[in-house]
Formats: C-alpha cells, sequence, structure tokens
C-alpha cells in the first residue's frame, strides 16, 4: 500500500503555549473593559443613577453572558 503524501495545503498543530496565552489574554481584557466600564459608571452624579449604570456596565462587560440580547442588534433596524 502507498503512503499517503501530505499535501502543499496541510493544517498545522498549534503550539500548546498558545491557549495559556489566548486565555489569559482574554482574561486581562476583559478585566480591563469592565474595570473601564465602572469607572464610567462611577462619573454619575445621583446615587441612584450610579447603581444602574454599575449594573449596567457590569451586565456589558461580562463574558458569561454571551448572546443574550446582543442578537437584537443584528434583528432591530
Amino acid at each position: 500500500m502507498a503512503v499517503d503524501e501530505p499535501t502543499e495545503r496541510s493544517l498545522r498543530v498549534m503550539p500548546w503555549w498558545l491557549v495559556p496565552v489566548g486565555l489569559l489574554l482574554a482574561a486581562a481584557l476583559g478585566w480591563l473593559v469592565l474595570d473601564l466600564l465602572l469607572t464610567e459608571a462611577d462619573r454619575a452624579s445621583q446615587p441612584d443613577t450610579r447603581a444602574t449604570l454599575r449594573i449596567d456596565a457590569i451586565r456589558t462587560g461580562s463574558p458569561g453572558r454571551p448572546l443574550d440580547d446582543e442578537w437584537l442588534l443584528l434583528v432591530d433596524p
């Protein structure tokens, strides 16, 4: 039997260290975005408005809810 020769466009294996680096980068960027959103929310003058803005900032910056309401942005004209 003949051995299959690799084609020119064969896929290469991703290095193992790229996964933890990507996870750390995603966590750091998520932390930075959440920090910036919370800092912006703290600029509100009224305490009740500040609390509402902080909750909205946490909802917006949280990576835990991937596509709850974002699909509305695609559907709503």
